[in-house]
């Protein structure tokens, strides 16, 4: 994992893998994942290893048959590093129980998507891991 420092701010360098778009349409901003099968739900996913970010574009970016990578600097105290350390994972784990025990309270159906769901819309943006980005092209 490589770290920055930016004007006396910590951050990691993240690798966001899109599809391949046009030289002259390159992104300003990362795309937010929709899939309901993320593993971590809605949100930004970035690696941290730009190695890996080409093994997703290979594997995942598959429609146009090209894809790109963009880096980030984001602040560690703005995001959810799901390579978790002891303090992260239980911080994780804890919010999905707590959204578990308030669908059974209210009588809800639990499933993957509806916890993914309310974590996304009415958990993550009362915590501070709101990120801010600054993407820059990587050429391949």
């Amino acid at each position: 994992m490589q770290r920055a420092k930016r004007k006396d701010i910590d951050y990691i360098l993240g690798y966001h893998t899109q599809e391949f778009r046009s030289a002259q349409q390159p992104l300003t901003s990362p795309i937010e994942c929709r899939s309901h099968e993320a593993w971590l739900g809605f949100g930004y996913y970035f690696w941290t290893e730009e190695e890996f970010a080409h093994y997703w574009g290979k594997d995942s970016k598959t429609k146009t048959g090209q894809y790109d990578i963009y880096t980030a600097y984001i602040g560690e105290d703005n995001l959810l590093n799901s390579s978790f350390n002891e303090e992260g994972y239980y911080f994780f784990k804890d919010s999905i129980e707590k959204a578990i025990a308030k669908f059974k309270k209210e009588g809800k159906r639990i499933s993957l998507e509806a916890v993914h769901r309310f974590l996304v819309d009415e958990f993550w943006p009362h915590t501070e891991l709101q990120a801010s980005f600054m993407m820059t092209y990587l050429k391949k």
